[in-house]
């Protein structure tokens, strides 16, 4: 959550001693949502943003989230995620 934190704690009411909490939200709603921008870093792979509806200490909003696949098949890494307004 560095960099993001403080709208995290604004939005959800969570803190960096919490990041695994958000870390399993974020991974559980991920599967399934619909890619809304993919972008061509070549030579360094693709990065895919979505949006998910998240639900954290009985909150709820909208969060930006950014993938990156360095190669075809490769395992996504997760670049950023902050809740979107």
């Amino acid at each position: 959550m560095k960099g993001h934190g403080p709208e995290w704690s604004r939005v959800f009411r969570i803190y960096p001693d919490d990041r695994e909490l958000a870390w399993e939200a974020i991974a559980n709603a991920t599967p399934g949502s619909m890619i809304q921008v993919v972008r061509d870093r070549s030579p360094f792979g693709i990065s895919c943003g979505i949006e998910i509806s998240l639900a954290l200490n009985r909150r709820d909003a909208l969060v930006a989230v950014a993938w990156h696949y360095a190669f075809e098949n490769a395992a996504p890494r997760l670049v950023t995620a902050y809740p979107s307004f």
